[in-house]
């Protein structure tokens, strides 16, 4: 009887550290599985705003090689300055960059032209730069990931522009 007694023992100490065992594989698991789904989401908004990135570079490059700032602000008499967004070369640049980005993206072109003051210091000018948008500033956040590209341009005239776009994709964030 003491014999039987001690296997019911031991075999209840068995159970005790094979219950242990696979309490502490499920807890291993859960944890890793959490910590993966926390990293995933961080690396996701990372790369897309690097996508975002290239894809702004892009688009001033685009902009500047294919002659568009002289073909539109340039060529015009018309001050950069006074330009309105009803302006036809204001319409004329927001249609180009919309036809070089997706359909979905919300973008935000500043363009600035620099001057010389006379006193070889270089400013911006006195009035407000012009900004081409297809939406509101609103808009880019509540977008998980936004992305500012910025370039200094000199035209072929040796104007000197900083053009700023800012492109988020759009239906994302909180809203």
């Amino acid at each position: 009887m003491t014999n039987q007694k001690s296997n019911t023992m031991a075999n209840r100490g068995q159970a005790r550290i094979l219950e242990t065992v696979v309490a502490a594989t499920i807890i291993f698991i859960v944890f890793t599985a959490s910590s993966f789904f926390i990293n995933n989401s961080q690396v996701t908004v990372v790369q897309e705003r690097s996508d975002l990135d290239r894809l702004g570079y892009n688009v001033l490059s685009r902009l500047t090689e294919s002659g568009t700032i002289e073909a539109t602000i340039e060529s015009t008499s018309t001050p950069l300055t006074s330009m309105t967004s009803t302006s036809p070369e204001i319409i004329e640049l927001k249609a180009f960059i919309q036809n070089s980005l997706p359909s979905s993206m919300l973008f935000n072109l500043t363009v600035k032209k620099w001057s010389e003051n006379g006193q070889a210091n270089w400013v911006t000018s006195q009035n407000l730069p012009v900004s081409i948008s297809n939406i509101n500033d609103n808009s880019f956040s509540s977008s998980l990931a936004v992305s500012s590209t910025p370039m200094i341009y000199t035209s072929k005239n040796g104007n000197i522009y900083t053009l700023v776009l800012v492109l988020a994709n759009a239906g994302q964030g909180a809203s």
